[in-house]
């Protein structure tokens, strides 16, 4: 089975908006996915392709724009789903606001409310079960451990990973990288694929 893994985080503040802008995605098989979460649209693309997608682990802090993550729905189970989770979606947006400037260690999203989230959300997704981790920005200890645990947790022996990085930033992508090179050995992993999802305007110009 596949294991795919992605970071998110909290997103870009315009003044006016906040969290990931919707860009339409295009996959070398020809499809295309428009959602604001990467690790959505690949996971469509790997299904596609026929790739057996166990479990999605989604690490990310207490700032994280978790409520973002019902946008890998079709458009009118997105609104569905929305509807009837509004206020839960209004107390986790409340939540990742509270801990800003404080690192992200205090306050926050709490675990029972990202156990609720998960559960609704793989409810509502066919065939994978979806798992969210509010692990911390990885600068300390504590945070390094959640990171280690929670890849323990999910990845099996001998399984297929693909790691998405595309919403990671600084730390986070780092850590997680070293941490599957030892997984690899430790739990038999057969591969280790890396993603990352470029808006077309980022790469004009590179080689």
């Amino acid at each position: 089975a596949t294991v795919l893994i992605s970071i998110i985080g909290r997103g870009i503040d315009s003044g006016t908006s906040k969290g990931y802008k919707t860009i339409n995605y295009k996959f070398d098989n020809g499809d295309e996915h428009n959602t604001s979460v990467f690790g959505s649209a690949l996971l469509k693309y790997l299904k596609a392709t026929g790739r057996n997608v166990d479990k999605w682990l989604i690490l990310g802090t207490s700032q994280s724009n978790w409520c973002d993550l019902p946008y890998m729905f079709d458009e009118e189970t997105c609104l569905n789903f929305q509807e009837q989770q509004n206020a839960l979606i209004k107390e986790l947006k409340k939540s990742a606001d509270k801990s800003i400037g404080s690192g992200g260690r205090w306050g926050g999203v709490t675990e029972k409310e990202l156990q609720v989230w998960q559960d609704l959300l793989t409810a509502n997704l066919s065939g994978t079960g979806i798992i969210c981790r509010e692990v911390g920005y990885a600068t300390y200890q504590e945070s390094a451990d959640k990171i280690i645990q929670s890849l323990l947790e999910v990845i099996g022996e001998g399984s297929e990973v693909v790691f998405d990085v595309t919403h990671g930033f600084r730390t986070l992508p780092i850590v997680i990288s070293f941490a599957l090179m030892y997984l690899r050995w430790l739990k038999n992993i057969k591969t280790v694929e890396l993603f990352y999802g470029a808006e077309a305007e980022e790469i004009k110009g590179q080689v």
